[in-house]
């Protein structure tokens, strides 16, 4: 009998529970967030395989050794943790106490605010995981151990890694775009992968390593709809103009000269997104998963041919598991 999303999420879990928050040499930990990610781009069967390959391909790194608790409940103790990759454990049972006193999504209600700021810090990986830890949270009864552990490490790699991008990059790149209070933060999200994912799209025959910059500035906006409906309406505003700030200092990291802003229509896809989904799960790269799963949803939400077309192309673009 195939398993269940809520089955397949914990399957997964268990299986990378000795997996903490990096991989060798200094790089996210990828593999429970592209678990969520195949499974729900509808591929809850290829997990557990996907899972096992990765482990054996990526060296990880313990977590850091436990330096002394972190008072959530104090907002100048935790605020002097903040951005300190060395209190990463610290962090993680910070979340943990407070995810045993309260719902997942209450804490992420609390401290999503705190943190949105700061999601630039390594690459935007802390928001981007606890968005899909959030996101398989089941919809109806109560997670498991596994899943507030999972969530307590998202919570704890934002706030350990969380940095402020300084304002002195071009924010000009951005002034097309409406504010967030013209038609709401959904609308403006929307805007902001779509604008993001021409610039990739022209940009898409650049080295590996700007191309997966590149790539961050489209999940980890996308990764705030996640966080959307438990805030309100001002705190979507905010959360936009973050990701305007963050993905230009992501830009001026990947392309040092002014990048094409693509305003053609892309090249629309002949490929169907189930074919696509399919196709990224066969590709195993996480990038490539996690890009295609919120190209997916992103044109779910507001169809635009560009997200098939940088799905199709991301795929092409970046080099396939062996």
């Amino acid at each position: 009998m195939a398993m269940s999303r809520q089955e397949t999420i914990n399957d997964a879990l268990a299986r990378m529970s000795g997996l903490g928050f990096t991989y060798g040499p200094d790089f996210a930990e990828h593999g429970p967030m592209a678990a969520e990610a195949i499974s729900a781009l509808g591929h809850n069967e290829a997990v557990a395989n996907w899972v096992e390959i990765y482990k054996v391909g990526h060296q990880r790194h313990l977590p850091p050794p436990r330096r002394r608790a972190i008072d959530c409940t104090d907002e100048l103790h935790w605020q002097n943790a903040l951005g300190d990759p060395s209190r990463l454990s610290d962090w993680q049972d910070c979340f943990r106490k407070e995810l045993e006193a309260k719902s997942g999504h209450d804490v992420v209600r609390e401290w999503a605010p705190r943190l949105i700021d700061g999601h630039a810090g390594a690459l935007t990986h802390g928001l981007i995981r606890t968005s899909h830890a959030l996101r398989g949270l089941p919809v109806e009864g109560e997670p498991t151990s596994l899943q507030l552990d999972e969530l307590a490490r998202g919570l704890a790699y934002w706030a350990g890694t969380y940095r402020v991008p300084t304002d002195s990059t071009d924010r000009t790149l951005f002034s097309g775009l409406p504010d967030a209070p013209a038609d709401g933060p959904d609308a403006a999200l929307s805007r902001h992968t779509a604008f993001l994912a021409r610039i990739l799209l022209a940009h898409s025959d650049r080295p590996t390593t700007p191309v997966i910059l590149l790539v961050h500035t489209i999940t980890s906006a996308a990764a705030m709809r996640s966080l959307l409906p438990l805030l309100p309406h001002a705190f979507g505003c905010r959360a936009c103009e973050s990701a305007r700030r963050v993905s230009t200092d992501i830009l001026a990291r990947a392309i040092p000269t002014r990048p094409i802003l693509a305003g053609a229509k892309p090249s629309r896809s002949e490929r169907q997104w189930d074919d696509l989904a399919e196709r990224a799960v066969a590709h195993g790269d996480e990038h490539v998963i996690k890009l295609t799963d919120a190209c997916l949803h992103e044109d779910f939400i507001r169809p635009d041919p560009v997200y098939r077309a940088l799905a199709d192309a991301i795929q092409r673009r970046l080099p396939a598991w062996p």
